[in-house]
């Protein structure tokens, strides 16, 4: 493996701007040089997000989360009650 030097690296040799994680792993000759490509990138504002529409009643999701709640107690207590009903039983395995 060669070492690159700071002589090796031009501006030309980073045409396109590099990702921070590559600054982060690069030898600090490259990295220094896209540091100063990326401080020269301008950067979109961003936005601040837009107000939550008028949400429903509380009490509609008390009952989605209800049903939800139910629905999963069922599917794992469900199983376990008819296995218990069917030692019971005697039925035949």
């Amino acid at each position: 493996m060669a070492l690159v030097s700071v002589l090796a690296v031009s501006d030309t040799f980073l045409a396109e701007p590099v990702s921070p994680e590559l600054i982060l792993v690069s030898p600090p000759e490259i990295a220094r040089v896209a540091r100063a490509q990326l401080q020269d990138l301008r950067r979109p504002s961003i936005q601040a997000p837009a107000p939550p529409r008028a949400a429903r009643g509380t009490s509609g999701r008390a009952l989605e989360l209800l049903v939800v709640y139910l629905f999963c107690l069922f599917i794992t207590l469900g199983p376990l009650v008819f296995a218990l009903v069917a030692i019971r039983s005697g039925a035949p395995s």
